[in-house]
């Protein structure tokens, strides 16, 4: 290799792996204050005819300075091409970061021309086979033979799902790859339960608390029901706070699980909220519960209406609106043996608990008299969790079993992972449930063909 000034005119740039230069204009200065510290790397294509092999950046601060005499290193026209991918790789490595994408490209290419080349290894064992695989892939960037295999795959799969290429890490985007991988196995598994035939009594019975789920908008839903056909709704909307700023994630799968929640915006919450909660008190009983879950802030800040003065926090007035009456003292999920969390910890406590509060139309009474409003369940760890906000299913069976008897019917307008339809039917009760989301639904059916009928749980472990 040898250094010399080339005329701009004589190099082409050609197709290049990074797409986003960046801003250049540091660089723009730094070759006007300094000069070129650093050459680019061309190869000789022909006579007095180079490829740009590294540098798209100075070149593109050249151009802009209208640069005519170029330094350059010069690789020789049959230098070998992987030689020629891995100097564009490791000069963008070492320098401006590329995006996910193009340095998943990058690599998929490289390993490509390599497999090319040499053949494919066919004997993974054999140390004189040589054929080329991923492993050797791995070896020839100095990279984890495990992490090359999920970023080729990812890599490959990027060309046929746009949403991989919207990641904003590689970890986000070999995350994306897991999940959409995740999620047609879950598909697959779903379907082939789905298409059992066997009808065995406990097959039977899977069968109706799988189809009690139902993927339809919510009021569609609450429409197809008759007036005063439960003996309880338990309503868990979403509490319309950017759940996805909100939660103090600790994984890139939580982060991508987040991008599927179904959020309301604040606008959509003030028209939402209501017309559900009018949606849930006809189809109630009469002397019948309303369980409702509810985000604190910003729903149950006081606000000044003039001239009347403080009035009531919106849940509250919504509530009333609907025609529920009841106490403003929520019954409390105390998680404070699982994870707290708290985005702000210099000046926030981190928070272990979730309230809901029991609503009444008409006259209704507990079940279970006495029972306190604390209800003490670890959390389902995150990396277990088939939905964001999903609650372990003991938690939803004591819920009920405080709130009514066996044998009766609980309707479930935003049933999400299904958890309290399991809970339900754990307390000897029938359930219906409403769902947009068609992915939960799998993973519902899952939960249902894996577990023991009247005794469901949720995960307590990471482990598998």
């Amino acid at each position: 290799m040898k250094l010399s000034f080339i005329n701009r005119k004589q190099i082409t740039v050609g197709t290049r792996f990074r797409e986003d230069y960046g801003d250049l204009s540091a660089l723009v200065k730094s070759i006007e204050t300094v000069e070129i510290i650093h050459p680019i790397a061309v190869m000789e294509t022909g006579k007095n005819k180079y490829k740009l092999v590294a540098g798209g950046r100075r070149i593109q601060a050249f151009d802009t300075l209208e640069m005519v005499d170029i330094p350059c290193r010069i690789y020789e026209k049959d230098t070998d091409p992987a030689k020629i991918m891995m100097a564009e790789l490791e000069e963008n490595l070492r320098r401006k970061s590329l995006t996910p994408q193009e340095e998943l490209a990058n690599t998929l290419a490289l390993h490509e021309y390599l497999m090319e080349k040499h053949g494919e290894k066919k004997n993974p064992t054999d140390p004189n086979d040589p054929g080329w695989n991923a492993s050797r892939t791995a070896e020839y960037l100095g990279k984890d033979q495990g992490n090359i295999a999920k970023e080729l795959s990812t890599a490959v799969a990027a060309q046929v799902f746009p949403e991989i290429n919207e990641a904003k890490t590689k970890d986000e985007a070999l995350k994306i790859y897991q999940n959409i991988r995740h999620k047609h196995d879950k598909m697959i598994k779903a379907d082939e339960v789905r298409k059992q035939v066997t009808e065995t009594p406990e097959r039977i019975r899977k069968k109706a608390l799988m189809d009690s789920f139902i993927i339809i908008d919510v009021f569609e839903g609450m429409k197809g029901l008759p007036d005063r056909c439960a003996d309880l709704v338990e309503l868990d909307p979403p509490y319309a706070i950017a759940l996805e700023k909100a939660k103090k994630l600790k994984s890139e799968s939580s982060k991508v699980e987040l991008k599927e929640y179904d959020e309301i915006s604040v606008d959509e919450y003030f028209t939402f909220l209501p017309k559900l909660l009018k949606e849930c008190y006809r189809v109630l009983k009469k002397d019948r519960w309303l369980l409702l879950w509810f985000g604190i802030e910003p729903w149950c800040s006081y606000e000044m209406d003039e001239p009347s003065g403080f009035r009531n926090n919106l849940i509250t007035e919504w509530l009333i609106r609907a025609g529920f009456t009841f106490r403003f003292i929520p019954c409390i999920w105390d998680k404070s043996d699982g994870a707290c969390q708290t985005m702000s910890p210099k000046v926030n406590l981190a928070r272990s608990w979730e309230p809901f509060i029991a609503a009444r139309k008409g006259q209704a009474f507990l079940h279970k008299e006495g029972r306190y409003n604390i209800y003490d369940y670890k959390p389902i760890p995150p990396l277990r969790k088939v939905h964001p906000t999903e609650r372990p299913i003991d938690l939803t069976t004591d819920m009920f079993a405080t709130f009514v008897p066996e044998g009766s019917h609980i309707v479930i307008p935003c049933c999400g992972s299904g958890n309290s339809m399991l809970g339900a039917h754990n307390h000897l009760c029938s359930s219906v449930g409403f769902e947009i989301n068609a992915a939960r639904k799998d993973d519902y059916i899952i939960k249902v063909e894996e577990g023991t009928l009247g005794d469901f749980t949720s995960p307590t472990t990471e482990d598998k």
